[in-house]
C-alpha cells in the first residue's frame, strides 16, 4: 500500500515540473527589444508618418506610423508591432493590425 502513495506523489510532481516547463516555455518575454512587441505607447509628437512615443512612461522613442498616408496626432495610444534598428513601428490602439 505504501509503494502505491509513494508512486502517486512521483506521478503528481512530474506532472507539476511539466506545467511549469511548459508555462515558461509559452510565457512572452518581459524584457530586452522583444519585451517591447504589444506594449502600448503615447504619442508626444504626431506620426506623420515619423514621430516620438512615449512607453513605459518615461522612455521616449523614434516611431514610424504603420499606415501609409496616416496621421496619428500627439496624445492618442498606439501598439508597438516592430522594432527596426533604434526605431519602433506602431499603429493606433484598437486600429485593424496588419504588417
Amino acid at each position: 500500500m505504501g509503494w502505491i502513495i509513494l508512486l502517486g506523489i512521483i506521478v503528481v510532481a512530474v506532472v507539476l515540473v511539466v506545467v511549469m516547463i511548459v508555462k515558461a516555455q509559452i510565457k512572452r518575454p518581459t524584457t530586452g527589444l522583444v519585451g517591447m512587441i504589444g506594449e502600448v505607447g503615447i504619442v508626444v509628437n504626431e506620426l506623420n508618418p515619423d514621430g516620438k512615443v512615449r512607453i513605459h512612461g518615461r522612455e521616449i522613442w523614434n516611431a514610424i506610423n504603420l499606415f501609409p498616408g496616416g496621421v496619428i496626432k500627439a496624445g492618442e495610444k498606439v501598439e508597438v508591432v516592430k522594432i527596426e534598428k533604434n526605431y519602433i513601428s506602431g499603429k493606433k490602439k484598437g486600429a485593424l493590425k496588419w504588417e
